[in-house]
């Protein structure tokens, strides 16, 4: 059986940017009581560590240690981590910094372009900057099973 092919994203894609099996990163998410707009509480977040596969989980009262947490990773991952994630996180704790942040694709529909993305602005406490924009434009938030936003 032959190994499968990397799939392309589009003609030229540079893969150099994309996280791979060997790359030290903390995957995480949140929960919370609300949308961007509204959030007013983190309920918890939870963490993986992408190489040693160590799972970590922050409940209330705890979010400073998980923020403690993924302050001090080499790269975080996360869906919809730029849109929604990062900034609720900068909304309700405006003093925590971050490392380079990758976001994954919220869908990845046969006819767009690269949806990932990589915040190039490491450990800033304002907007990232992204050298790999939404071909949509934006990205809409996701919903855990409780309705919270994640």
């Amino acid at each position: 059986m032959p190994a499968p092919r990397k799939r392309e994203p589009y003609p030229g894609f540079d893969w150099s940017w994309v996280p791979t099996p060997e790359t030290p990163a903390l995957l995480f998410d949140i929960e919370t009581d609300g949308l961007l707009d509204e959030t007013s509480t983190i309920h918890c977040l939870c963490a993986k560590d992408f190489l040693t596969g160590e799972s970590f989980s922050f409940g209330p009262g705890e979010i400073e240690d998980g923020l403690t947490l993924l302050s001090a990773a080499p790269l975080l991952v996360a869906h919809n981590g730029l849109c929604f994630d990062a900034p609720a996180i900068r909304k309700l704790y405006p003093r925590v910094t971050f490392p380079p942040l990758f976001d994954t694709p919220d869908r990845l529909p046969a006819s767009s372009g690269p949806t990932s993305r990589i915040s190039t602005s490491p450990r800033s406490a304002r907007s990232p900057a992204v050298s790999r924009p939404n071909s949509r434009g934006s990205t809409a938030s996701t919903h855990g099973a409780n309705g919270s936003a994640s």
